[in-house]
């Protein structure tokens, strides 16, 4: 998901808007990274074609080029999709967002996209108006035009009442957007409080997150394959991270062992300097100072990572992943996590059974292991 997708530098878009540099991104059981010169490099799970090697499989352990496409500037991955904006300024999709398509495929009606984003069955773009456009899955609203429905919608739609956005976010079942003053607005489900507006009513149409300002970046959430339990969490200025939602997992990180959630945002407990987040599905991690990283939720197994079902433990409170250095990025899946590290190198730790940890094996790891790029 770009549910997990993180901050890794900006770019300055056509009027001024700047935009995040995704290189790093993870769906359910597959994950991406940008490499040099704009190449976008998959590995994992693909049984609806997302890792983008032209074949269905349920297993791809070795990291594989996409092919077909110019040089990427960003990569974006939902639960069994992704998608590469490119220098040209066009948005490629591949995996179930896009027919199931194993190789990728233009997005009509998304040129002009300055930042894009990923998650669930829904895809979104940032132009460099302000405005944002989605399309997609839309059963709860998450396409933010004012209409819900269990039908796909293949050409973007407008995002209503937004015309100031400096980025665009996408959760399982919902969607955001960080505005020029610094404030955002979500849409889409909400019986968790995904939206942070205080309620637990869906919208189909933008709704402000209360009581957040100075935002620099967000990372929405999931806990499960459903709707249920989603959750959000912001990076702020100044380096602390707040959470809102579905709290079953303790992935809010209040440091309290409850799963009780929460309908506006919350400080995580004990996490100052935060330099970028990701979320998974029920984890959350933060890249600190000198290039550590801490997570907290689901999946953090003494800071490293449950490998097995039966080994899932919940951590309310941020602990430091042993054996990680230098990262720049962190993103989450299904039972996975990995990070991008500064020598444009990428480790990964979790469950294996469909190689999304990228290593050239389908055997689990609670301790990072590295991608095995070709």
């Amino acid at each position: 998901m770009d549910a997990a997708t993180p901050d890794a530098g900006t770019r300055l878009g056509e009027g001024g808007v700047s935009a995040r540099h995704v290189t790093l991104a993870a769906g359910a059981m597959h994950a991406c990274a940008l490499r040099t010169g704009g190449v976008v490099e998959c590995w994992g799970q693909s049984n609806y074609g997302q890792v983008g090697n032209g074949m269905n499989a349920n297993a791809v352990p070795i990291p594989t080029r996409i092919t077909g496409i110019g040089p990427a500037v960003s990569v974006v991955a939902a639960a069994w999709s992704t998608c590469a904006l490119l220098a040209d300024a066009t948005v490629w999709c591949w995996g179930e967002i896009n027919a199931n398509s194993a190789t990728p495929q233009l997005v009509a009606g998304a040129q002009g996209a300055i930042s894009i984003a990923a998650g669930g069955g829904t895809a979104c773009a940032l132009l460099s108006s302000g405005s944002v456009r989605c399309w997609g899955a839309n059963e709860y609203g998450q396409l933010g035009n004012g209409t819900s429905g269990a039908q796909n919608v293949s050409t973007p739609v407008q995002v209503s009442g937004l015309d100031d956005a400096t980025d665009v976010y996408v959760g399982l079942w919902m969607s955001c957007a960080v505005r020029a003053n610094g404030t955002a607005e979500c849409w889409g489900f909400n019986d968790d409080g995904e939206l942070g507006n205080g309620s637990m009513t869906d919208s189909a149409t933008p709704v402000s997150v209360s009581g957040l300002s100075n935002i620099i970046a967000l990372a929405p959430g999931a806990m499960n394959n459903g709707p249920d339990y989603g959750y959000g969490c912001a990076l702020l200025a100044g380096g602390a991270v707040q959470c809102w939602g579905g709290n079953t997992a303790c992935e809010l990180g209040t440091g309290a062992p409850s799963s009780t959630p929460s309908l506006t945002p919350v400080a995580v407990s004990g996490l100052t300097g935060a330099e970028a987040i990701g979320t998974g599905w029920g984890q959350t991690c933060a890249v600190l100072p000198q290039g550590s990283v801490s997570c907290w939720g689901k999946d953090v197994e003494d800071g490293v990572g449950a490998i097995s079902s039966s080994n899932y433990t919940y951590t309310p409170a941020p602990v430091v992943v042993p054996g990680v250095s230098g990262a720049v990025a962190v993103a989450g899946g299904e039972g996975f996590t990995c990070v991008l590290l500064g020598d444009d190198s990428v480790a990964c730790w979790g469950i294996n059974d469909s190689g999304q940890l990228g290593n050239g094996t389908q055997t689990d790891s609670n301790a990072p292991v590295k991608v095995a790029f070709p």
